[in-house]
């Protein structure tokens, strides 16, 4: 069976970040896997400008004609239409349906993701890598099913933040760290597909 990246970061990566993506989508594309991508910005096209296929959260990309090889049922509008489909007695309206849709969207990425790569970003990123680290010391490292997760040209003080809130364990093997100094496309790679 194919298996799946999910690719989350800063919306306008650096020069040398978007280098470093394209580069770690070309390998996980010789490699035979495919990427979850978001709906827009710099990661979401150099991923789809590397060949690989991406399977998008969305219908059409925003503002853009591109379509994605394949739409998983994890479309922010799918979404929309099972919480508003839901019984009214679990339903409040307003915010709170737009917060079940948002966590039922990532909960879905998150069920069709092998692996994870979080690029460098800023609150969108962290509000992906919050619970996927979550999930994944709660439950699936718990039960021996933990998912790869690499934090690809985070700072140190970003590394050491997700520590201090015990999101993460310097024992965990299912999370691996390539700070901004230390470019490593090959490790990366090879980290999240070795069995």
């Amino acid at each position: 069976m194919t298996k799946r990246v999910f690719i989350q970061g800063d919306r306008d990566p650096s020069v040398d970040l978007a280098a470093c993506a394209l580069e770690i989508a070309q390998l996980l594309k010789q490699r035979g896997w495919e990427a979850n991508v978001g709906a827009y910005g710099g990661l979401v096209r150099i991923f789809e400008e590397s060949g690989m296929r991406c399977h998008a959260h969305v219908i059409a990309p925003r503002g853009r004609e591109v379509q994605f090889s394949e739409r998983i049922v994890a479309s922010v509008t799918d979404c929309n239409q099972l919480v508003r489909s839901l019984p009214a007695e679990v339903r409040w309206g307003g915010e709170a349906d737009q917060i079940l849709t948002w966590g039922l969207r990532l909960g879905i990425w998150m069920a069709h993701s092998d692996a994870f790569i979080f690029f460098a970003g800023r609150e969108g990123t962290m509000a992906h890598l919050i619970p996927v680290l979550a999930w994944n010391r709660k439950v699936l490292a718990k039960e021996g099913r933990a998912k790869k997760v690499v934090l690809f040209g985070w700072l140190r003080s970003q590394i050491n933040a997700l520590r201090a809130l015990g999101l993460y364990s310097p024992a965990d093997t299912w999370l691996a760290f390539y700070p901004a100094f230390r470019w490593s496309e090959e490790l990366t790679v090879n980290f999240l597909t070795e069995e």
